[in-house]
């Protein structure tokens, strides 16, 4: 049984964030409208999975609804990652470190 393989890992990561996009589409777009709002409402554009999920607190939704969805978040050409990371401050990401993403 093989360990590490690259390739083999991305080919999984890839079809497991599809899997989990479908089943919460609903939601991940509503989310992805959020992010695009907050990007644009910032002079630097830049945004991070957290404000997202802040802001869906702040509207009275439960973040916990985007579940693994949430690694989606920011697919696609409309963002690009700014090269910077800060640490989580949501309590169950247990400080871990998360991407800064810039709208495009």
């Amino acid at each position: 049984m093989k360990h590490f393989d690259l390739q083999d890992g991305r080919a999984l990561r890839d079809a497991g964030k599809l899997l989990a996009s479908a089943k919460r589409s609903y939601v991940l777009s509503y989310a992805r409208m959020l992010a695009v709002t907050i990007a644009k409402s910032r002079p630097d554009c830049c945004v991070t999975a957290d404000d997202v999920y802040r802001q869906l607190a702040l509207l009275g939704h439960d973040g916990n609804l985007l579940g693994n969805a949430a690694g989606s978040l920011f697919r696609g050409d409309r963002w690009e990652f700014t090269g910077q990371r800060k640490q989580s401050v949501r309590i169950s990401n247990h400080a871990r470190w998360i991407m800064v993403w810039k709208l495009k």
